[in-house]
């Protein structure tokens, strides 16, 4: 399934516990959307940007999803990852 890469510009008043408090919420929804899975997030450290990676079947899913936990977006860009595995012969 293809991945996406989703950058969101942090609200300035948002804290990492309200942050936290939110992503908790988001997991039950996040259960319930077939066509979207949230993989891991990643916060900057002066929690001004987070990264949110997804396996969905189209862009148009992950966009669904972020609606359905309103979350924003500030970009998306279809990803493929890549390992050290991919390289070593």
């Amino acid at each position: 399934m293809p991945k996406f890469l989703v950058e969101w510009n942090l609200p300035p008043e948002l804290t990492r516990d309200k942050y936290d408090n939110n992503k908790k919420k988001s997991l039950d929804i996040y259960a319930q959307l077939p066509n979207c899975d949230w993989i891991s997030t990643y916060l900057s450290d002066d929690m001004s940007k987070c990264y949110c990676l997804y396996e969905a079947e189209s862009e148009e899913a992950v966009i669904e999803a972020r609606d359905a936990v309103n979350a924003k977006i500030d970009k998306i860009v279809r990803v493929d990852e890549l390992t050290e595995t991919d390289y070593r012969e």
